[in-house]
Formats: C-alpha cells, sequence, structure tokens
C-alpha cells in the first residue's frame, strides 16, 4: 500500500536487468512506472554495452556477467531480457541465488544445444516433438530451480495487449452482448 492509503510504502524492490538490448530498453521504461521498483544494475554479454545502458538511463552499475549481479544482496529480482536462446541458465543460476525472476517472452525453447555443427538447422536434424520435449525440459528445469529455491518466476507475455488480440476481445464481448437469448 502506499503512503497515500495512510500505510507506509515498504522499500523499493531493486531490479537487475539481465541483457541491455531491444527487450531491455521497453522493460526499463516499463519498471520505470512503477513506484515501488528501482533499477540498480545491468549486466551483458561487453562491459561497453552494460555502461552505455547504464549511462543512458541513470543506472547505477553496470556488468559484463550477469553473475556479478547475483551476487550482490540487494538486488531483489532479476528481469532477464536476453535473447530466448539464452534464457535458461540465468534464470537458474538467479534462482539458486535467491533472485525472484521475470523472464522476457517466449520463456524457452530447443535451439539446439547439443547439436555439434552449428551450420545445421535445427529442425532438419532433430523431429518436431523431440525439439516440443526438449522445449518443455528447459522449462521445467527453470520452474524446478525456482520451486526449490522458493522464489517467485514471472513470464512477461505481452500478446494479451496486441491491437489485434484487443479488438478480437471487444468482438467477442459485444457478439456476446447481442446474442440472443434463445436460439430456434
Amino acid at each position: 500500500m502506499s503512503e497515500k492509503e495512510g500505510v507506509p510504502m515498504e522499500r523499493k524492490v531493486r531490479v537487475g536487468l539481465i541483457g541491455a538490448g531491444f527487450a531491455a530498453r521497453f522493460h526499463f521504461d516499463a519498471l520505470k512506472t512503477i513506484p515501488f521498483a528501482e533499477v540498480v544494475a545491468v549486466a551483458s554479454r561487453t562491459k561497453e554495452k552494460a555502461e552505455a545502458f547504464a549511462r543512458e538511463r541513470g543506472i547505477p552499475d553496470a556488468y559484463d556477467d550477469y553473475r556479478y549481479l547475483l551476487d550482490r544482496k540487494d538486488i531483489d529480482l532479476v528481469d532477464v531480457v536476453t535473447p530466448n536462446y539464452a534464457h535458461k541458465q540465468p534464470v537458474i543460476d538467479a534462482a539458486e541465488a535467491g533472485k525472484h525472476v521475470v523472464v522476457e517472452k517466449p520463456l524457452t525453447g530447443y535451439f539446439g544445444e547439443d547439436i555439434a555443427d552449428e551450420s545445421v538447422l535445427v529442425g532438419e536434424k532433430v523431429s518436431k516433438r523431440e525439439m516440443f520435449a526438449k522445449a518443455v525440459a528447459n522449462a521445467q528445469a527453470m520452474v524446478g530451480a525456482c520451486q526449490r529455491n522458493k522464489v517467485k518466476l514471472g513470464y512477461a507475455e505481452n500478446f494479451c495487449y496486441a491491437p489485434t488480440v484487443q479488438k478480437a476481445l471487444r468482438l467477442l464481448d459485444a457478439a456476446e452482448r447481442h446474442r440472443p437469448l434463445h436460439a430456434w
């Protein structure tokens, strides 16, 4: 509750971003709108990219390895906004560090990590059934790590707010309101 409602505001939730690319920009912008959230660190594969992202947004700390961010005791929540193929390990590591986690969509998939020849397209080498099973196993590993470590796992899916989905919902609502009581 807020101070306006007569209850003092608890301390801010301190957030660390893992990733400094496209999705990190709009996650940061969304987090800025939450009065009780504060982004205190960002990690990227290169120190230069992390520092530039942090400098442009007034984030105090930047790292070239997300594990430095996980070592911090003052970070409560980690927002994983890396490319899809790089979600699994940071989520597991964050959970094991006792951090709550939000993951950008899609949660995971199967990306051919066990195929030695990187020039081979995954879909040509692995059946869809096997790809699905491996994607489910990746998701289960992430969820399991969060459950074992008693941290929350959030999924940042915004497709439900896409204009086409919202229009479809409005049309369904309108159709429901105008549906006859009895169909003959």
